[in-house]
């Protein structure tokens, strides 16, 4: 296979690719700037060979004849250079983390009463809890000759529990531009992944008599939002009626990344990864007992649906 391998590269290096007048290579295939990233996809093999320039040709393998098996990105979307590995976290279908650490944390102003001198602020804590390989599509090819699909997948942020509350409307703006180290890369989320939604389409080409299993990356997190009250020129973290538990807003978000690959094979059963934890970066002089913060304080955190902890 490593043989095989190394004639496509071969191939691609040696090709004498003629330029067209918009300045892309053509080899059968337009793609802009040379030369176009490389994937296996056969077996264990996906090692990428990445040039940030350019657009994507994904090897798939050999056919029957020895055909290079292949797909290529269209409508003008363009994939992140990310290096897919085969093993640890793309042989199962789901990954946990032990212990959902800690992995961010966003403070952001919710209001400001300078006449009050009196301001409160929302923190939320954002928990790793891991992430999952959904299955986009699973492309079938009967015929005697290799075939081409046409498939889309989605980008977004969901808000899967806790999205009736208030303070949770906004919680894509804390996941937007945030790097979080999960396994043995970082993931730094986008514009696309977290505040928008976008649509992208690729073409893929399947063998014949084989099925193409197209995996989308889904990341898991919980978020705890609590809250600080500026007043009286200290910064109190606010609690319950009567007690110090934390006044609270808890959900649950999945992130539907821009990070997709195709596998030979259904992916099945779970398997564990690791999340680089962060220290906590929000300092407060104590907790002030919920009844004894501004009125503007209980009044904004009462309308809005916040979880305060009662006796």
């Amino acid at each position: 296979m490593m043989e095989a391998l190394g004639a496509v590269l071969l191939w691609l290096l040696s090709y004498d690719h003629d330029h067209d007048d918009d300045g892309c290579w053509n080899a059968g295939h337009k793609y802009r700037n040379p030369p176009p990233m490389i994937v296996d996809f056969s077996r264990a093999s996906r090692d990428l060979l990445s040039n940030p320039q350019g657009n994507f040709l994904y090897f798939n393998g050999l056919g029957k004849n020895k055909e290079v098996l292949y797909h290529t990105t269209r409508f003008g979307f363009k994939m992140p250079d990310l290096v897919w590995k085969s093993g640890d976290g793309y042989d199962k279908r789901e990954y946990t983390v032990n212990g959902s650490p800690l992995v961010g944390q966003v403070q952001k102003i919710l209001y400001y009463k300078p006449a009050d001198e009196d301001k409160l602020y929302g923190i939320t804590d954002i928990h790793s809890d891991g992430y999952y390989w959904d299955l986009v599509s699973s492309l079938r090819n009967d015929g005697a000759g290799e075939n081409k699909f046409t498939v889309t997948y989605t980008t977004e942020l969901k808000v899967t529990e806790g999205s009736e509350k208030e303070l949770n409307a906004n919680l894509g703006l804390e996941f937007k531009g945030l790097s979080v180290g999960i396994g043995a890369s970082t993931k730094t989320f986008s514009q696309t992944e977290t505040t928008d939604s976008t649509q992208y389409a690729e073409e893929v080409t399947v063998p014949p008599g084989t099925t193409a299993y197209l995996y989308q990356k889904v990341y898991r997190f919980k978020t705890w939002m609590w809250y600080v009250n500026w007043a009286w020129d200290e910064y109190s973290r606010v609690g319950g009626y009567n007690n110090y538990s934390p006044t609270h807003t808890d959900g649950q978000v999945e992130i539907h990344a821009q990070e997709w690959f195709s596998s030979p094979t259904e992916l099945t059963g779970s398997g564990t990864t690791t999340a680089d934890a962060v220290a906590e970066k929000v300092n407060f002089k104590w907790t002030r007992r919920f009844n004894l913060t501004t009125a503007n304080c209980r009044n904004y955190l009462t309308s809005h649906g916040a979880t305060i902890p009662s006796s």
